[in-house]
């Protein structure tokens, strides 16, 4: 099981900026395990789709994430709704 990641590259790269705004792509990257060059497409993808709002000082980038926005986003289904649409051999034991 030390394969299996339940976020996507884009969702680990979000929760890392929710933890540490001023991390630098590199950091993000060993903690990720992505490439630098994949680090910074993801924060364009999430600069484009408002989950992420870049501020430049210096020579560096902060970043501010819209916890509103990520939260909306990703709202899970109403869970009884959810295991009533699955095959009876999926359903958990309740």
């Amino acid at each position: 099981m030390s394969g299996v990641r339940l976020l996507s590259g884009h969702g680990q790269v979000l929760f890392c900026l929710v933890r540490n705004s001023d991390a630098t792509m590199l950091e993000i990257g060993k903690e990720t395990g992505l490439t630098e060059r994949r680090v910074s497409s993801i924060i364009r993808d999430l600069q484009h789709a408002g989950f992420v709002h870049k501020t430049r000082d210096g020579r560096r980038n902060s970043y501010v994430v819209d916890i509103e926005l990520v939260a909306r986003q990703t709202a899970i289904p109403d869970s009884s709704n959810f295991l009533s649409q699955a095959s009876p051999s999926r359903r958990p034991a309740i």
